[in-house]
């Protein structure tokens, strides 16, 4: 199974990393979405979570309104290709602890993310339960 048959179907959502946080939670609250990732002329530079919000920005006392995404992002990003497998994704993100992948195209451009979530629901379960194990 490649990874382009389980990577969410959805229009990819992203903030620039010149936004505020606050315009990163309102678009996960409108988006329903726990994560985003973060461009730069229009290249993933890196992803911003909930939980970086509340780790990185809430929890130092520093003012969501004016703190841009760039200053409590997470920089390094993980990608894979559409036509990889999943095992090999699944793989990928159990070496690097990771939750999700950037899934780029033949052109290395961003076109979905695929998420543990996505592994659970739509390809072998002991995959992502292999996952999980090393993610913890």
């Amino acid at each position: 199974m490649k990874v382009k048959e389980i990577m969410a179907d959805q229009t990819i959502s992203f903030i620039h990393e010149n936004n505020t946080i606050c315009e990163a939670a309102e678009k996960m609250k409108e988006m329903d979405v726990g994560d985003l990732p973060v461009l730069l002329e229009n290249k993933a530079v890196g992803f911003i979570t909930d939980r970086d919000i509340v780790v990185r920005i809430v929890a130092k006392g520093l003012d969501p309104s004016r703190t841009k995404v760039s200053d409590g992002m997470s920089d390094i990003i993980f990608a894979c290709s559409e036509e990889d497998t999943v095992q090999h994704a699944g793989k990928l993100m159990a070496e690097n602890k990771i939750r999700r992948l950037v899934v780029v195209d033949s052109e290395k451009k961003m076109s979905g993310i695929l998420s543990l979530e996505d592994l659970a629901a739509k390809a072998d379960k002991s995959l992502a339960g292999e996952v999980l194990e090393r993610y913890a």
